[in-house]
């Protein structure tokens, strides 16, 4: 129960976060919306290739301690 009411509120935050980041950039800072969606792409990009490559890096080197 207690695992469950602390991933929620996680989650909870985090979603309030991001919501709040993309506000910040797009209106305070004025970051246009090509360039929001070239870093939220950038990101993803970089979450794809850590996915790809994490079962040969824990292949080559083990899982860890």
């Amino acid at each position: 129960m207690t695992l469950t009411l602390v991933n929620a509120t996680t989650s909870f935050a985090l979603g309030l976060l991001n919501t709040l980041w993309a506000l910040y950039l797009l209106r305070t800072l004025a970051v246009s919306e090509t360039a929001f969606g070239v870093v939220l792409g950038l990101g993803a990009l970089g979450a794809a290739a850590g996915a790809l490559t994490a079962p040969a890096l824990a292949r080559r080197w083990g899982p860890g301690r």
